[in-house]
């Protein structure tokens, strides 16, 4: 956005208020994928609970001034589902248990996201 109001000399003068965003905490990062992924009918077990919860901390960790922690759960959602799908395409669903057919194992969110 900065890049943005500077392109313009005039444009900056336009707003006369800047609001700053904080990043969200892992926690909190964990609490919004939780969320989502539950709205869409999905949930983690206890060990991939951990797994996302180490992933979106290194990605904390590692934030830079382009961070995106909102951008980051939906589009770690979003790929996550897309794993768990074609894991189970590739599998057996007629033996599948209808609890997998919503679980989200921590092979399905090891994604790259870059």
């Amino acid at each position: 956005m900065d890049e943005f109001l500077k392109s313009n000399p005039g444009l900056a003068s336009r707003f006369s208020r800047t609001i700053q965003f904080r990043s969200y905490t892992p926690d909190e990062l964990m609490e919004i994928f939780t969320s989502m992924i539950s709205a869409r009918g999905y949930f983690v077990g206890e060990g991939t609970h951990k797994h996302t919860m180490n992933f979106l901390g290194r990605r904390w960790t590692l934030r830079d001034d382009s961070f995106g922690n909102g951008r980051l759960v939906r589009n770690l959602v979003e790929a996550s589902i897309l794993r768990q799908s074609t894991r189970l395409a590739a599998g057996n669903l007629s033996t599948a248990r209808s609890e997998e057919l919503s679980e989200l194992i921590s092979s399905d969110i090891e994604v790259d996201l870059t």
